[in-house]
């Protein structure tokens, strides 16, 4: 009853008996040999998920037996050799034995478009440097010896630190500044068998390639020289410090694009924090405002928080089921604090309403629980959208979402809207924007991969695609008016972040465009002219944000090259469906001088200020995502970044009904 009261709700036109009555419904309980009703069982068609990721295209099938992947991580100073760090790219699935990737990830999209605009993956190649490679043995050891020399030198080394610190650590607080630098200041001193070492030349690695406003790979000798120290003996301990060594080494492979020796660090680093039970709560509600909460209870819990995440971004980046088992997880979220020159065994200072290194992290945390739950419902457990009746719980799911996604927004402290907060605040802040605008696109991708496919006996409702139109624009202005106001600033750390969700947004907005031309009608032409133009114009406009990122992210490069060649079939495609031949150049790329560049900055045009349209909104529009008449209630849903941190372990359980999707409290009232 609830489900048809938040379906009429929603969408009024909607015939809720006519779904009821749907033989996918399988109303007299017959089940399958796996234990699923009859009409629920996935069926291997031409629509699996395993049909659709790796098609056979002729090739052996023992070539895709077992998807294996080779890395040859030594041959990372090449920046030629990268892989598909972001998974966005279809040609390198087939090419480059990049292991499986799920429905989740960019290529998965890339795919559909694809296969809609008839576009032959290999004709994608662009070049993302002239570098030579040479990963024999005698080059790895000049490499290593590079990196030994200049850490050598104080002045170096303290800056790499430093930089690690300014970038990095804001947005991910693997280490707390006081403690690290403790023992740096003793770095003499430090026995050469200690895992120091290899933390500090990790940090060295991060800290140069995150500062670095031009691409090179001057920082892969610092990462080689870790790696060199690498030894069995890690596995047979479990120290905070090994966990920090491999969550560093797991997120800089990962965007150093070599994804998979990352994913396996990501996966001993998680197997041992659980052996160490830094899943578990040591401070009891009633201590937390004793001495007993103190600085080294919070780094336990950053540490932890910071694994979770790593574990979610990753498992939606590539759509690979993730480690972390939520229902096993108390762990508190940290507290919004500034104990940066703090000792561990201080206690915890009071929250701080602005932002601290962690304020970053907090949000991460919560929307990072959001988007492992939207991730399991709607690529793990979810089937393809085939009848109205799955259409009807695909709704309320994205509803149901949609909520939470709202709240966490309502809910972030003031410096994530206001123009006054601190410098170094503003990449990791605009980070965490995106990432939500990005789980947002994932929620309609299944509802526009059920209107593509054509096989829905009724029509969709059309605002799904005017959402996901409308977000996708939203990433498109925010990423630009980043990138307009700091373009004498844009490091690696930040820009690599603004490349995976500039070219995920444009790959939903060629969507969008596919699917409002195949659908246009003479009553709609001018409507669907209005939303292709629209969709152009953004499309135009990351072309030349990604030319103003390639200078420190040379990926952006083949993000254009892949927009150009995509933009001639899109011609083609129109060609097609008109009657008339389809251009005869539609194969090769797009001169660079046929994209219209923008005259004005992007922060000229209307509604640019995307900032200030988000305070404008929650000021204007108190926070009420659903009617009164829905069942969802997350009133009581309240991140307060200014008190006691408490965990509500209901949290997991009430989502895993299907009736139950409201989000509880991570802190207390």
């Amino acid at each position: 009853m609830n489900l048809e009261n938040v379906l009429r709700t929603l969408h009024p036109e909607i015939d809720v008996s006519a779904l009821l009555n749907e033989t996918a419904y399988n109303p007299e309980g017959v089940v399958s040999g796996d234990g699923l009703p009859v009409g629920l069982v996935r069926q291997l068609d031409e629509d699996s998920e395993l049909m659709d990721s790796y098609e056979r295209d002729g090739a052996a099938m023992a070539d895709y037996d077992y998807l294996e992947w080779h890395e040859d991580v030594a041959s990372g100073d090449a920046m030629d050799t990268m892989q598909d760090g972001t998974a966005c790219f279809g040609s390198s699935v087939e090419k480059s034995e990049c292991g499986y990737l799920g429905k989740s990830a960019g290529a998965s999209i890339l795919k559909v478009i694809h296969r809609l605009l008839d576009i032959h993956r290999d004709g994608i190649n662009a070049p993302l440097s002239t570098s030579a490679d040479d990963s024999s043995h005698e080059h790895m050891i000049k490499t290593i010896n590079r990196a030994e020399e200049q850490l050598v030198v104080e002045s170096i080394r303290g800056s790499l630190v430093d930089a690690y610190f300014r970038t990095y650590n804001t947005f991910y607080p693997v280490l707390h500044e006081r403690t690290f630098r403790d023992q740096y200041k003793n770095f003499d001193n430090i026995p050469e068998s200690s895992h120091f070492h290899m933390l500090l030349r990790m940090v060295a690695a991060i800290g140069s390639l995150c500062g670095s406003k031009q691409a090179s790979s001057n920082e892969y000798c610092f990462y080689l020289s870790a790696r060199s120290r690498l030894a069995a003996d890690m596995l047979e301990s479990g120290t905070v410090e090994q966990i920090q060594i491999l969550l560093l080494m797991s997120n800089y492979l990962q965007k150093r694009d070599k994804p998979n020796t990352g994913y396996n660090m990501l996966g001993l680093a998680a197997r041992m924090a659980i052996g160490m039970g830094l899943h578990k709560e040591l401070v009891k509600d009633q201590d937390l405002a004793s001495g007993k909460n103190t600085v080294r209870m919070e780094c336990r819990r950053r540490l932890w928080w910071v694994l979770y995440l790593f574990d979610s971004g990753i498992s939606i980046t590539f759509g690979r089921p993730p480690i972390m088992a939520d229902r096993v997880v108390d762990v508190k979220v940290p507290l919004n604090i500034d104990d940066t020159d703090l000792k561990p065994s201080d206690p915890v200072p009071l929250p701080s309403p602005r932002a601290t290194p962690y304020t970053a992290l907090i949000a991460f945390a919560k929307i990072s629980m959001i988007s492992s739950r939207m991730f399991e419902r709607f690529f793990l457990r979810h089937r393809p959208i085939s009848s109205p009746l799955e259409m009807a719980e695909y709704m309320h799911l994205v509803e149901c979402f949609d909520k939470q996604l709202a709240q966490w927004r309502h809910e972030l402290p003031h410096d994530f809207h206001a123009r006054d907060c601190p410098d170094w605040f503003k990449a990791p802040r605009a980070a965490s924007l995106w990432r939500e605008q990005n789980i947002r696109t994932l929620m309609y991708k299944g509802m526009i991969e059920a209107i593509i496919s054509g096989k829905l006996t009724i029509t969709p409702p059309q605002d799904y695609i005017h959402r996901c139109l409308g977000v996708a624009l939203s990433t498109v202005n925010s990423i630009g008016e980043y990138i307009d106001n700091n373009s004498d600033d844009l490091w690696w750390g930040i820009t690599w972040y603004a490349t995976y969700f500039l070219f995920q947004a444009d790959l939903y907005l060629i969507l969008v465009m596919i699917i409002s031309y195949d659908r246009e009608t003479p009553e709609t032409r001018v409507s669907t002219n209005k939303t292709i133009q629209e969709c152009q114009d953004a499309i135009n406009r990351s072309h030349t944000y990604f030319t103003m990122l390639q200078a420190s992210n040379p990926v952006s490069r083949k993000c254009i090259a892949t927009l150009d060649q995509i933009e001639c079939f899109f011609k083609r495609y129109k060609a097609r469906k008109r009657g008339e031949e389809p251009p005869e150049d539609a194969s090769q790329q797009r001169a660079p001088s046929s994209m219209p560049t923008p005259k004005t900055s992007r922060l000229s045009t209307p509604n640019s200020n995307w900032l200030q349209q988000q305070q404008e909104q929650l000021e204007n529009e108190p926070f009420d995502a659903c009617s009164p008449s829905s069942l969802f209630n997350t009133s009581e849903d309240i991140v307060n970044f200014t008190t006691n941190n408490q965990f509500d372990q209901t949290f997991f359980d009430s989502f895993m009904n299907d009736n139950i999707f409201s989000a509880t409290n991570f802190y207390a009232p």
